[in-house]
């Protein structure tokens, strides 16, 4: 059975690369129609032939393809960088019932310059932080296992992220899990 998907056009990388050099409406906007159908069109056939995928192993994140792909216009109100657009275009997978912020998804970006390919919790919500950190705080070695295990670093490569200056309130300074070999919990 053939995939809906044929892959991303030429045009779509063009698009990239001449928004890289013109972040802006003025640019933009007689481009809108080529970013419709061959970025946008196309990612939606990519998020469909990944939700296809998805039903066998999590079929709780197949998610509709519109609600998948993230806004493609930047919200600029709080940021120092004031381009109007996103430099990729990306969906997420959460859980159904949940919101991008409160469990683990799936996640993926395109861009002239790279697909990015995740999954886990972004910017969780405090009481979901919490219940992570809690679970890592009952069970560090077996956290340890997880992420040092040459499976998960083959595929994953080392574990990588920031980290906090001191453990967080209301754990013990001296909790086993309170060193560089927890880095989710510290």
């Amino acid at each position: 059975m053939r995939s809906a998907f044929s892959g991303f056009p030429p045009e779509a990388m063009q698009f990239f690369r001449g928004l890289a050099r013109n972040n802006n409406r003025g640019w933009f906007l007689p481009r809108k129609e080529i970013f419709e159908q061959k970025v946008k069109q196309p990612m939606r056939e990519l998020v469909e032939v990944v939700n296809a995928g998805m039903k066998s192993y999590a079929p709780q994140h197949v998610t509709e393809p519109d609600k998948a792909i993230y806004r493609f216009y930047r919200d600029t109100r709080f940021s120092k960088d004031k381009t109007p657009y996103k430099d990729r275009i990306a969906a997420t997978f959460p859980r159904r019932g949940m919101s991008r912020h409160e469990g683990a998804s799936y996640y993926f970006a395109v861009s002239n310059k790279e697909v990015a390919i995740g999954g886990g919790v972004y910017m969780p919500m405090p009481e979901t932080l919490q219940a992570i950190r809690q679970r890592i705080a009952e069970h560090p070695a077996e956290f340890r296992r997880l992420i040092s295990a040459k499976a998960a670093q083959k595929l994953y490569g080392a574990m990588q992220g920031e980290q906090l200056s001191r453990i967080p309130k209301g754990f013990a300074s001296d909790h086993p899990a309170a060193d560089r070999g927890c880095p989710e919990f510290s």
